[in-house]
């Protein structure tokens, strides 16, 4: 099996330098025969036939010009030929041949680059992490090159500034579909009111032109006695139809808008009073409160008519009586919650020896006695009749 590396086969009189861009280079002719000096016989220091590899070569022809420019060392002719197989005398290299690395070239480093390049990436600034990027990722992010960096930010970038762009005209799109749908609101509204005003003029015109014609018997007396009179009756009949027909596709178009606000505003208001009345959200309490709640809105002098009423959306004032009534009620109670919390936290009175009755003790009892019984039941009489007790046991 041959070696993975060739040998070369070459005399010193067949190496040639050539100039690269980026430093010299040996070229070996591997048809050139190797063999003796041309002065002949082995000499000590003789041309080996082959050479391992071109740094082998290299490295000989280095120590041969050493040795050859000691004093007193025989010149070899043949060791200083750069003739080419043409004949002609090329004369010595323009590049002399060094171990720093000008024998050949380094094969680990890329044609072009220096050994600076990486210094200067140091004094870059560093590649921010981009934002699709979790925090997380921040170790992996600083173990990529900075070259792979660069390129993923770069494309994160232009992605960013695509979907930006692309949220930014649905925006200006959203701006113009709504100006678009004002301006047909807009429209449609001076539709409706051209209507309703024709309509009123045509109407004023109907008793103007037409005071005789009030029921079906004078529109059959009119088309016999007077048939010109009466198509001029016909087509104004025909145009109050057409702008009755369109005021009443504006009324319905307003009650159904009407509707469903107020469903909408219904919907809203039932969700958020369960915040304050959780009862109402149970299937089996929420039937019952309700009834009880009619009923106390009856009592308070409300119909069963006005409730539907209510129901549907019809507005109630503030000043109704029946309303008023229910906020008082409601201001009353509020007093007697707060009535309650300040006697249950007042401290107990001191305990007596047996047998010594304390001044004001039937006092201090009854107030006691009605503070759980109004506790139990919550009743407003209860509460009047316990302030009545507490001003007692103060005098």
């Amino acid at each position: 099996m041959e070696s993975a590396a060739p040998f070369f086969n070459a005399s010193a009189s067949h190496i040639a330098m050539m100039q690269r861009p980026y430093g010299p280079r040996i070229h070996m002719d591997e048809n050139a025969a190797g063999g003796a000096p041309a002065g002949g016989g082995e000499a000590a220091g003789a041309i080996p036939e082959s050479f391992a590899s071109a740094d082998a070569a290299a490295r000989f022809l280095i120590s041969r010009r050493q040795r050859d420019e000691q004093p007193g060392a025989d010149a070899d002719a043949g060791d200083n030929d750069f003739t080419s197989d043409d004949g002609a005398d090329h004369g010595a290299p323009d590049h002399e041949l060094s171990d720093e690395g000008n024998a050949a070239p380094d094969h680990d480093q890329a044609p072009g680059e220096s050994e600076g390049d990486d210094a200067e990436a140091e004094k870059l600034p560093p590649v921010e992490r981009p934002r699709s990027w979790a925090k997380e990722e921040q170790a992996e992010w600083d173990d990529l090159p900075r070259s792979l960096q660069e390129k993923i930010a770069a494309r994160e970038d232009a992605r960013e500034k695509a979907l930006r762009k692309g949220q930014n005209d649905a925006a200006e799109k959203l701006k113009g579909l709504t100006a678009r749908e004002q301006a047909a609101e807009q429209a449609r509204q001076a539709y409706e009111g051209q209507a309703r005003q024709a309509l009123n003029v045509l109407m004023r015109e109907q008793l103007a032109r037409f005071p005789d014609i009030k029921t079906m018997a004078d529109v059959v007396k009119l088309s016999e006695t007077d048939p010109l009179r009466f198509i001029q009756w016909q087509a104004h009949q025909q145009d109050l139809q057409v702008q009755a027909a369109a005021v009443k596709e504006a009324d319905d178009r307003g009650e159904k808008q009407k509707a469903e606000a107020w469903n909408s505003f219904r919907a809203k208001e039932n969700a958020t009073v369960l915040e304050h009345i959780p009862e109402l959200g149970d299937a089996e309490k929420a039937p019952k409160i309700m009834q009880r709640a009619v009923a106390h809105l009856q009592s308070l002098g409300f119909t069963a008519e006005e409730l539907g009423a209510f129901d549907k959306g019809e507005k109630l004032s503030l000043f109704d009586h029946r309303l008023q009534r229910l906020i008082f009620d409601g201001m009353r109670y509020q007093d007697v919650q707060k009535a309650a919390k300040s006697a249950a936290k007042k401290p107990v009175p001191p305990v007596q020896r047996p047998g010594v009755k304390a001044a004001g003790n039937g006092a201090s009892e009854r107030v006691q006695s009605l503070n759980s019984k109004l506790n139990s039941s919550g009743s407003l009489k209860d509460a009047a009749a316990l302030l009545v007790a507490r001003r007692n046991a103060r005098r």
